[in-house]
């Protein structure tokens, strides 16, 4: 027995565990943790919210028997039971000190956090979560026959390439191929009409993701209730199946070990440049870009080759994405025999650098490219900023695009008001704030139509282009006009060079997005558009036209006198509280567009995209029809 007792205390491990519990005083629970751990020289990373905690240790055998005595000694931790997850591992004194302190294991470290794990700003309850089925359970649900069975792995892109589950053909495999898990979300909304009324499985690498995430989806509704996760993950699993089971590779995990392996020795990843079979993430390289982890196999390191040690990584995300390529490669979604794996792809980008810049995986299906075409007097950086909460919650689904219009405006400087002297004060000490804060920088607006007047204006200063922004203030005594956009019927022939010049410069785009004037624009392009993408010029599949208007223009109301509606599927957004572009107004404009082919989101809000999930759900509907 002592004998034993000396092996614990010379043998290594690792544990793992997590708990949703409600914590009252996480601040006294962390300290409860501090103080424990460090008792028993325990190093790792452990997570205090008020909704649980979250860690993984390393230690001796003994120590980590001796921690889980003490939580299960615990009123708080006692029951329901922990699935404390221990397992074999290295000591620390053997690991390199760089592995030990990217992963976190260098020291003990006790944090405080808002949430034990975060999914959503507002996430469903824990207590919605999908059944927990065992190991050997979830192993006999993939080889059951079922019509409509689909698997999806919670974890991230990097974890997945070493890794993954294979399952019988009968069992669609999604891989969300995640940078965070904050972006799994965005990825089931996009993804909902896939999962609808289907039996989800899904897994992780401990069991905690998918409680959330399988919570996240249920709460869809009834069409979504059919969704089980593997209880302890892969983690059990793969004990349950030593040879890996329909697991294969290797389970990335979040500490020294980098990686677990099962008695199969089969390699799924992939060498980021050579394409060679490689799983070590050890060297920890890096994409240049984003800072995902990528495989560079040891021969394509270098070997003290600067030549080849100098390169700069594309991820497949980065590449998809197209921050280092106009055209995606290929990404590992899907599970495919080793021998199915094309040869890696590689491309040198960006002009502008010496630097060679490679990438390599499976076909991916690109994001819709969407044009946007800003209101009167925006200009690209704004509506940029307009959008922003839009493309944060269309990340999966479409890349925005945005360009300034033709047309520059002058800046409007109201006259002098003439009420009382008291008021009259207080107008000047306002303009003279404004003028100190918004004169030295202002930013040029444009415009795609302009009224007579403006164009008058506009060629007059043709002389004056090279003038700074603050040199072109106009005073005027006329207040703004909420109807000016039924004047602003000039411009039209250099706004259609232009956007020509655009959709061949920047494109192609599956579709474009308008607002208030920008929508009356699109609509314009929609009657223009060419309807092959073989055409040259103009072409796009869809329109989504938010607070827009009929388009003032000859050419458009000739083109409407004969046709029975525009033949271009169209998703119309306004708002019944819009006092800029009246809905009756944006009606008017819908109802311009095949009724087949339109999607109308009538909110209650003003000149606005909304952007609650409510709303949200139905544009990703839309858009969905075209991915």
């Amino acid at each position: 027995m002592a004998e034993s007792e000396s092996d614990e205390a010379a043998e290594w491990g690792v544990l793992l565990y997590y708990k949703f519990v409600p914590i009252a005083d996480p601040a006294q629970t962390s300290r409860y943790f501090q103080t424990l751990c460090a008792a028993l020289s325990l190093q790792g990373r452990l997570r205090v919210a008020p909704d649980g905690v979250n860690v993984t240790v390393t230690g001796t055998l003994r120590a980590l028997h001796t921690h889980i005595a003490a939580l299960h000694a615990h009123p708080r931790f006692a029951f329901p039971p922990i699935d404390f997850k221990l397992s074999a591992a290295p000591p620390l004194a053997l690991v390199p000190p760089h592995l030990a302190e990217a992963t976190g294991f260098a020291a003990l470290s006790v944090r405080l956090v808002p949430h034990l794990i975060t999914l959503a700003p507002d996430p469903p309850p824990i207590s919605a979560a999908g059944p927990l089925v065992s190991p050997g359970e979830f192993h006999d649900l993939l080889q059951q026959p079922h019509p409509s069975c689909v698997l999806i792995d919670a974890r991230n892109v990097y974890e997945t390439r070493i890794g993954k589950f294979c399952p019988p053909p009968h069992v669609e495999f999604l891989d969300p191929l995640l940078r965070q898990y904050s972006d799994l979300p965005g990825w089931l909304d996009a993804h909902q009409e896939q999962l609808r009324n289907k039996r989800v499985l899904m897994y992780c690498t401990g069991g905690v993701r998918c409680e959330l995430a399988s919570s996240y989806l249920r709460s869809k509704g009834k069409d979504f209730e059919d969704v089980v996760q593997l209880s302890g993950g892969i983690h059990r699993y793969m004990e349950a199946f030593a040879d890996g089971g329909y697991f294969k590779g290797k389970n990335f995990v979040f500490d020294h070990r980098l990686a677990v392996a099962s008695s199969n020795e089969e390699v799924v990843g992939r060498c980021l440049l050579c394409n060679a079979p490689f799983d070590d993430y050890s060297a920890r390289n890096r994409c240049s870009t984003c800072r995902l982890l990528v495989l560079i196999c040891k021969s394509c390191q270098g070997a003290g080759d600067s030549s080849v040690s100098s390169v700069k990584y594309v991820c497949e995300l980065c590449e998809l994405n197209q921050k280092g390529s106009r055209q995606p490669q290929q990404l590992g979604g899907v599970c495919e025999s080793i021998d199915d794996v094309p040869t890696t792809k590689h491309v040198a980008l960006a002009a502008d650098t010496e630097t060679p810049i490679l990438h390599e995986g499976r076909m991916l299906k690109p994001k819709l490219r969407l044009l946007c075409l800003h209101g009167f007097r925006q200009n690209a950086s704004s509506f940029k900023g307009r959008l922003g909460s839009l493309k944060k919650k269309l990340k999966h689904v479409a890349e925005f695009v945005f360009v300034d219009a033709p047309h520059k405006l002058p800046f409007i400087q109201q006259e002098r008001c003439e009420m009382g002297t008291a008021v009259q004060s207080r107008c000047e000490e306002r303009r003279s704030l404004l003028n100190e804060t918004s004169c030295r920088t202002p930013t040029w607006k444009y415009a795609w139509l302009v009224s007579p007047r403006d164009a008058y204006a506009n060629e007059s200063e043709d002389s004056e282009r090279g003038e700074e922004p603050s040199s072109t203030w106009r005073a005027t005594k006329t207040p703004f006009d909420a109807w000016q956009y039924e004047t602003q019927t000039e411009g039209w022939d250099t706004s259609w060079e232009y956007l020509q010049k655009v959709f061949q410069d920047l494109g192609p785009f599956d579709g474009v997005l308008g607002f208030s004037q920008g929508a009356s624009v699109a609509a314009a392009l929609c009657q223009l558009r060419k309807t092959s993408p073989s055409d040259a010029g103009v072409n796009f599949k869809f329109a989504v036209l938010c607070s827009g208007y009929p388009p003032p223009l000859p050419f458009f109301a000739k083109g409407m006198a004969s046709e029975a509606g525009i033949p271009c599927p169209s998703l119309h957004i306004y708002g019944g509280q819009d006092r800029q572009i009246h809905d009756h107004t944006s009606e008017q404009l819908s109802n311009m567009f095949q009724s087949e082919e339109r999607t109308i989101v009538k909110h209650e809000c003003g000149h606005i995209i909304p952007t609650q999930p409510a709303y949200i759900e139905q544009y990703v509907q839309f858009l969905s029809r075209f991915l």
